[in-house]
């Protein structure tokens, strides 16, 4: 990995999806261990919208099964 990309990834913003408020809490709780920002979506329809949004988002960290658009959509 060039020292670009090295940067790009510890200023990237986390974006976390799913649809559990208690599971949304500790991916929270572990990326902010690592001194990362973070965003929280509660749906696949709200992640995309926070994307739109938020150039910062570097990293997607996503629950596979949820209504609606699921995390593999």
């Amino acid at each position: 990995m060039n020292d670009s990309a090295r940067l790009a990834l510890a200023t990237a913003t986390v974006l976390l999806v799913d649809d559990e408020p208690d599971v949304l809490e500790e991916c929270a709780a572990i990326v902010e261990d690592c001194n990362m920002p973070w965003v929280a979506a509660r749906s696949g329809e709200e992640a995309l919208a926070i994307l739109d949004a938020t150039p910062s988002v570097g990293i997607v960290m996503t629950d596979v099964r949820m209504p609606g658009i699921d995390g593999l959509t």
